[in-house]
């Protein structure tokens, strides 16, 4: 989020610095990996809206970076009945065509999967590669300042400015964009606006690769079920990855986590994701081929935080869905960067 917040600003003219605290296209927070979804399918109309911003957005990046970074396969959301009759209205309401299908039919269609209550198919969905996305709007910043291996440790807001403390010295900037993910919690902590935020819990999230037959299509997918106080409302996600398998994951069921002292991998969640891909994909090898991890940044309600405080913008914008709408959350970020 915050590369797609300079290559905005760039493109504007502005100049920029962007500060990365590891190496680019490093693994360890949540923008790494080949496959994320892409998606227009949300009950809520601002999601999809943004999401219909996003899918125009990425034919732009991808034809300034020359990297094909969006790859429309077609996605299906199941679960109950109620939740997929929604999210069918929201996008007839946006004029997007999607089509709802009894499990049978699904399952005749798709036969590496089992479908729950109800479900919906949407042509427009898709991958997402993640990797390659943050090496093209790196690529695209031009003479932009980018210091990678320096950490911010504080950020200060002062007159006519802000002052960010690093690990190399001191930056001073008209405006800072606080996008560092897991870490925005703590460089938060003592900015004067710090009650004004939700409570973030950040956690540790674990997909895994599975083998499966070589014929088999796998549409990228969502599993709604026990929503419980989680607006958004699924459980489980997946869909090919070019290099590894059938990606599958539990959506926000991972431990808490520091993000400077992450735990060790969690047998019980490989456990739950055994049994999982046991359940829904018959076919694929229940056996992991391998686990990743990655970092969750979640509100109570799974909503953005995307907002301008003085001379200080932060930008929390993903809650485990984020990746998605990378270049329009650029664009909206780099607005209140320069308002």
């Amino acid at each position: 989020m915050g590369a797609a917040t300079a290559w905005w600003l760039t493109r504007q003219g502005r100049r920029v610095t962007l500060l990365e605290q590891y190496e680019a296209g490093h693994d360890r927070g949540s923008s790494h990996g080949r496959a994320r979804i892409f998606r227009l399918a949300y009950r809520d109309a601002k999601h999809v809206a943004l999401a219909r911003r996003a899918q125009e957005l990425w034919r732009v990046l991808s034809d300034e970076s020359g990297a094909q970074l969006l790859e429309v396969t077609g996605g299906l959301d199941h679960g109950p009945a109620a939740a997929i009759a929604d999210l069918h209205q929201a996008l007839d309401d946006h004029g997007v065509v999607s089509q709802e299908l009894s499990p049978e039919e699904a399952r005749d269609r798709w036969p590496g999967m089992r479908f729950d209550e109800a479900v919906l198919h949407q042509r427009e969905a898709g991958r997402l590669n993640a990797d390659a996305t943050v090496l093209a709007l790196h690529g695209l910043l031009g003479e932009s300042d980018v210091r990678y291996g320096v950490r911010a440790l504080e950020v200060r807001d002062v007159s006519g400015g802000v002052e960010v403390e690093t690990t190399a010295g001191t930056v001073t900037a008209d405006v800072v964009v606080l996008a560092a993910g897991a870490w925005v919690p703590s460089l938060t902590a003592s900015l004067p606006f710090a009650s004004e935020l939700p409570a973030f819990r950040v956690t540790q999230e674990q997909p895994g690769y599975f083998r499966v037959p070589g014929d088999t299509a796998y549409l990228s997918f969502l599993h709604h079920r026990d929503a419980g106080e989680r607006r958004l409302g699924f459980g489980a996600y997946g869909m090919c990855s070019p290099d590894r398998g059938l990606k599958v994951g539990l959506h926000g069921a991972g431990p808490e986590a520091d993000p400077d002292d992450r735990p060790a991998l969690s047998e019980e969640s490989v456990r739950r994701l055994r049994d999982y891909v046991t359940e829904w994909f018959p076919g694929a090898e229940p056996e992991p081929l391998h686990v990743d991890s990655c970092l969750y940044t979640s509100t109570p309600d799974e909503q953005f935080v995307l907002r301008r405080w003085g001379n200080v913008v932060v930008c929390s914008p993903c809650s485990g869905h984020g990746f998605k709408f990378v270049p329009a959350i650029g664009e909206l970020v780099a607005g209140l960067a320069v308002q």
